[in-house]
């Protein structure tokens, strides 16, 4: 799985990085089958939360190949949507301490 995060304070990026890591559970499943014969789909989710007009804004990008079906996409799409939110979540706990995270969603 592909990821990148960017962290911003008062309009400049403090942190910026990207990389690979493994894939959980239900992602590695897709990822394995993905190697099969086949069309492949690439599906990324993008979570970005500010406040303050953005005087700090967290965004996190997680992206994963998997079979190209409507079944397989829209799991990985709630999977790495719920991955991405927790993601926001942990950077903005660093960036703005005492912040009400948003809501988890939870994966079918």
């Amino acid at each position: 799985m592909d990821w990148q995060c960017v962290y911003e304070k008062d309009g400049v990026i403090i942190h910026e990085k990207e990389g690979i890591m493994p894939d959980p559970d239900m992602l590695l499943k897709m990822n394995e089958v993905s190697q099969h014969p086949g069309e492949k789909a690439r599906v990324s989710a993008t979570v970005q939360r500010s406040i303050a007009y953005g005087e700090v804004k967290c965004s996190f990008t997680l992206s994963v190949s998997c079979p190209q079906s409507k079944e397989w996409v829209d799991k990985a799409a709630e999977q790495l949507f719920a991955l991405a939110v927790g993601y926001v979540n942990a950077g903005m706990s660093w960036l703005a301490p005492g912040l009400e995270p948003l809501p988890a969603p939870t994966p079918k």
